[in-house]
């Protein structure tokens, strides 16, 4: 009888800072393994989190093994279009679960199997759809469903050109696997952190008083309206592309934290309007509304430099 979850962090070069809150939410979500690839050491972990000693090199290897013609993995952010590949690549790890998935470390997970349960994992080949968190039903099918026409780009492009094309999300394996029907869910449940403000907001909700935090095990947005304090629960918080948090507390027994933009620090009680605005400061309508704009013309531009450095 299959295992039944296992999910897949690939991480090379120095671990985060706030690697331990990351293992302590695993350790909470005992029926799920995860497997951790890494060339560091991770001295303490909780018992469902495997830790699987790898160089970059070791990967480019299977991956090559796999697909059977060379690829360009030099980079540990070329690792993303790997992503849909993962059952393949650590099949010796993962062929007894039912499903497999890969994620990101810059998260800090919720009740992931409360979530799989309410939403219908099992009737899907694919549930979610971006790189942080996705999971693919365990057939050889659906992990070769990569190799099937719905991509702008073939697979032999993607996995031997060192640019990255974010196979692993929307405009790859998403598109695919929609064009090809198989089962996709792509509801947001998740809470994930735009980067176009520097408070933390994401796109789908956002009040002016508002924050996030992590309670034994579980996800948590917290925000006053109309100066009433409410709270709605989420599978995981991503914070992509922020700064490498310090820990300035021992999370061994910690029950609650917050999640904010400046790091994380232990919650005692429910906080007022002044002190989640303190955690979490809003500057104002007209503020976050110049910070979006210029930060949406400087990811473009980023993004136009980048292009023109790979084409010459």
């Amino acid at each position: 009888m299959k295992n039944r979850i296992a999910i897949i962090a690939v991480y090379f070069g120095p671990l985060p800072n706030y690697l331990p809150l990351w293992l302590k939410s695993c350790e909470y979500n005992d029926l799920i393994d995860f497997y951790l690839i890494t060339d560091q050491n991770v001295a303490q972990h909780p018992s469902n989190v495997i830790v699987k000693p790898m160089t970059l090199g070791e990967m480019k290897n299977r991956a090559q093994s796999i697909l059977q013609f060379d690829v360009s993995l030099e980079r540990p952010y070329k690792c993303c279009d790997f992503k849909v590949i993962y059952g393949l690549i650590f099949q010796d790890y993962v062929k007894d679960y039912d499903y497999w998935g890969h994620c990101d470390l810059d998260l800090i997970w919720g009740d992931l199997s409360y979530f799989f349960q309410k939403y219908n994992l099992y009737n899907y080949d694919k549930f979610l759809v971006l790189g942080h968190l996705s999971l693919y039903r365990n057939t050889d099918d659906v992990n070769n469903a990569f190799r099937k026409d719905g991509c702008s780009k073939d697979f032999h492009t993607i996995f031997s050109n060192d640019k990255s094309y974010g196979f692993d999300e929307k405009n790859g394996i998403y598109r695919i696997m929609l064009h090809n029907n198989y089962k996709v869910f792509d509801r947001d449940i998740y809470i994930d952190i735009t980067t176009l403000y520097k408070r933390y907001r994401c796109n789908a909700e956002c009040y002016n008083y508002q924050t996030y935090y992590w309670k034994e095990g579980k996800i948590y947005y917290i925000y006053y309206d109309e100066k009433v304090l409410n709270t709605k629960e989420y599978m995981y918080i991503h914070f992509q592309k922020r700064p490498n948090y310090e820990l300035t507390f021992d999370c061994k027994d910690v029950k609650e934290f917050y999640i904010t933009n400046s790091g994380f620090y232990i919650k005692d009680k429910e906080p007022s309007i002044p002190e989640i605005n303190k955690l979490n400061p809003y500057r104002g309508k007209l503020y976050e509304m110049i910070e979006k704009t210029y930060n949406v013309y400087k990811k473009r531009i980023m993004l136009k430099l980048k292009s023109w450095k790979i084409l010459h």
